[in-house]
């Protein structure tokens, strides 16, 4: 699972599949994703940032994205 730059903000998102496709004259990577949302505020605060606890949004929430925005690969793992 990636983290990636959205916009202005860092996300974590389910990459689906990456592909390429000619834009301008130019063949580029991308990569249909699924947003996870926002960090739980309350969370992040009590642990010191610790937990960074998201939901998934699924298929709601696919959007394409330039595969130069994936900045780092993490493990999103179940929380109760």
């Amino acid at each position: 699972m990636p983290q990636i730059k959205y916009g202005n903000t860092v996300r974590f998102a389910e990459v689906q599949y990456y592909f390429q496709a000619e834009v301008g004259g130019l063949v580029k990577a991308f990569a249909l994703s699924s947003l996870y949302s926002t960090p739980d505020a309350t969370l992040l605060r009590e642990s010191s940032g610790a937990l960074v606890a998201c939901t998934y949004k699924g298929p709601a929430s696919y959007k394409v994205i330039p595969a130069s925005s994936v900045l780092s690969v993490v493990a999103m793992v179940p929380f109760p």
